[in-house]
């Protein structure tokens, strides 16, 4: 039996919308379930300071939003240099919190900080100006 025109057409048009639609983060980035749960389990104190720590930059910088939030998760996972001026800032009150967790390890830490990320990519949109992760978050931040 022929595919119709109009089913045809369709199926062009949904091959069109997922061709522009961006592309999801690396999967090195993600926290699988399981890593998840053993974080929220095992480390949920360091979970909330990388949090804390962005929600306070968030308070004290106007120019933090959800996208700035998840460019900084992004290079301290993986340990690259930020582009721009306004990731280097967050990402060195970030370091700061870590440097006052002496008692985690660089593993967990960086584990924790790809659960903060997933949760921030499950959170938001991460456009530019978006705050949902960082106005749902704040609710649990001090």
């Amino acid at each position: 039996m022929p595919i119709s025109k109009k089913i045809l057409d369709a199926l062009k048009q949904d091959r069109k919308r997922r061709a522009h639609r961006p592309a999801g983060p690396p999967p090195e980035l993600k926290a699988p379930r399981k890593l998840e749960d053993r974080m929220i389990s095992d480390h949920q104190d360091v979970l909330q300071n990388i949090e804390s720590a962005l929600v306070t930059a968030s308070r004290q910088l106007a120019f933090v939003d959800d996208k700035l939030v998840a460019a900084v998760l992004r290079c301290a996972i993986q340990q690259t240099e930020a582009e721009d001026e306004d990731t280097r800032v967050v990402l060195r009150l970030l370091g700061h919190a870590a440097e006052l967790r002496e008692d985690v390890d660089e593993a967990t830490w960086v584990d924790c900080l790809r659960v903060v990320y997933t949760s921030v990519r499950r959170h938001s949109a991460c456009r530019a100006g978006d705050t949902d992760y960082l106005g749902f978050v704040e609710h649990y931040v001090k």
